[in-house]
């Protein structure tokens, strides 16, 4: 009975191993997609700042020259994104508040739907990523316990065909010894995931996210 128990233990075991191999594997795919993904609108976010700083510094510096059909030409082509932060900006009146920000940039109005995005994908890589590596250790606790079993399983066998009982007992106790580090091994891994799943999840929740300068101002 033992031994079919032990044969059954094996089985399981190694379809648990097989199982949260893939598992992981399929984790590891959504990260990286989701990595590839974050990196892309990143790759916009930057863009699009790039646009924002290259239109500002052209509209400030026609404000600057008393160009005002200039200044008017570039203000109205700011991106509807940034036009927010510049108004908040203006409101200031930076010319004369020493407090003032000192660039829209600095605003809480300036905000980057694409900025945003990349960090909400980040944040789920992160997290399907440590989904992952559990996955990893469930299969190698797996793979472990069919080693142990088939271990108790060949001294349990091995066991019958020693005439000398008191070598019999020691072999079976050898093979008692491989099952009772099969079960603290358990407890320890048990207990090791439970730490590192809060952790992930601390992670992942705190991952988890006009007119002209002063008081002069030109026509929109």
């Amino acid at each position: 009975v033992l031994l079919s128990v032990a044969a059954l233990a094996i089985a399981w075991s190694g379809y648990q191993a097989s199982r949260w191999t893939g598992e992981q594997a399929k984790a590891f795919s959504r990260a990286n997609a989701a990595r590839v993904e974050s990196t892309r609108w990143s790759n916009l976010a930057n863009s699009q700042s790039e646009i924002d700083v290259a239109t500002f510094t052209q509209w400030v510096n026609s404000y600057a020259r008393n160009e005002t059909i200039l200044a008017d030409f570039y203000r109205k082509r700011f991106r509807p994104e940034f036009k927010p932060a510049v108004e908040a900006w203006i409101a200031t009146r930076p010319l004369k508040n020493p407090d003032a920000p000192l660039t829209p940039f600095a605003t809480p109005q300036y905000r980057l739907a694409a900025r945003a995005e990349s960090d909400r994908l980040e944040t789920k890589a992160g997290a399907e990523a440590a989904v992952a590596n559990r996955n990893v250790q469930r299969a190698t606790n797996y793979v472990l316990g069919v080693v142990l079993f088939s271990s108790a399983l060949f001294f349990a066998g091995i066991s019958s065909r020693i005439g000398n009982p008191g070598t019999r007992a020691v072999v079976l106790g050898i093979g008692d010894g491989f099952e009772a580090a099969r079960r603290v091994g358990d407890e320890q891994r048990e207990a090791a995931r439970s730490s590192l799943g809060a952790l992930a999840y601390a992670g992942e929740q705190a991952g988890g996210g006009g007119g002209a300068v002063g008081d002069h101002e030109h026509s929109g």
